[in-house]
């Protein structure tokens, strides 16, 4: 089930798994089970059950066994199709009861993460956008209160919110700062959200939207980090997942050495929780991937639909 795994640097493993090597439809349930739990409201209990079963199967097919290597310290997916969907980091251990990421920090790899970066050591100060159109039904308060909030936390940064989310002035400023931040809508469905008035594979901004196609134009190398806080992905039952691989890919393109973007639209309290605590651990010193466990295990007694959406694509240094 596991095709393998690939020991990239001292403490770092790859596991590459493939829809082909893995039975999709033994662990189907817990691959929309966090999604549909948000439309289905389904109990904290059956949802423990379906991750179970996930971890039961995923164990089978050696994929603890590939990442039970000495001195691990960061556990690296390279996924395909709708395995892209999986936060695998909600996978329970059935030997602890623990789910992975209480052990590891967890990250997923594109075809061009996969590729060793130099590590960029600027993440000093954030650029942040968000909430472009607060006075209508796409409004985006909790969004906007999380810019606000992480904002102070990086001295050096800026907040542009209401009618200063400009794609413009997004343009312009990026290629300054070593994180940037857009909390605004997203729409990455094929058919396109008629409620946001978006096209497909576009990012909301306040005077013209952002086509995604266009984000490898941006010039972005000296972005350590983009995170899409407010943009979600479609998971549907013919989503191949190449729409996903895609948002991060562009932005790795054009220089971003990591993305965290969200599998599902979580709550505002809990993401505004989760996002100043992730800056709080990256101001400490701590990398990507370690600033992003230990936030969502400050959030760790909540229900995983909360705090598992986020996933971190690309470089976890």
């Amino acid at each position: 089930m596991v095709s393998g795994a690939h020991k990239l640097c001292r403490g770092l493993v790859a596991v590459s798994i493939s829809l082909i090597a893995i039975a999709l439809s033994a662990i189907a349930p817990p691959i929309s089970s966090p999604i549909q739990a948000q439309t289905q409201n389904l109990e904290q209990q059956e949802l423990k059950q379906l991750q179970q079963q996930a971890a039961q199967q995923t164990q089978q097919g050696q994929f603890t066994e590939a990442i039970a290597v000495a001195n691990t310290k960061q556990v690296s997916i390279i996924a395909t199709g709708k395995l892209r969907y999986i936060p695998f980091e909600v996978l329970i251990d059935s030997k602890t009861n623990k789910y992975l990421i209480e052990k590891y920090p967890i990250n997923n790899l594109t075809r061009l993460s996969s590729s060793p970066l130099p590590q960029n050591k600027l993440k000093s100060k954030l650029l942040g956008l968000g909430n472009p159109f607060p006075n209508d039904g796409r409004s985006l308060q909790g969004a906007e209160d999380e810019v606000k909030s992480i904002t102070p936390l990086l001295p050096g940064s800026e907040a542009h919110l209401g009618a200063a989310a400009k794609l413009d002035t997004f343009t312009t400023l990026a290629p300054r700062f070593p994180i940037l931040h857009l909390a605004t809508h997203g729409c990455f469905r094929p058919e396109g959200c008629l409620d946001l008035k978006l096209e497909a594979n576009t990012i909301l901004f306040r005077d013209r939207n952002l086509n995604i196609a266009d984000a490898a134009l941006l010039g972005l190398k000296n972005t350590d980090l983009v995170v899409l806080s407010a943009c979600q992905t479609a998971v549907q039952a013919n989503s191949s997942g190449e729409e996903f691989a895609g948002i991060t890919y562009l932005f790795e393109r054009a220089g971003a050495r990591s993305v965290i973007a969200s599998l599902w639209l979580a709550k505002d309290e809990e993401t505004k929780e989760l996002m100043i605590a992730f800056y709080q651990n990256l101001k400490k010193g701590m990398t990507k991937g370690e600033a992003l466990r230990q936030a969502k295990l400050s959030l760790i007694d909540k229900h995983p639909l909360y705090w598992s959406p986020f996933i971190l694509i690309g470089d976890a240094r």
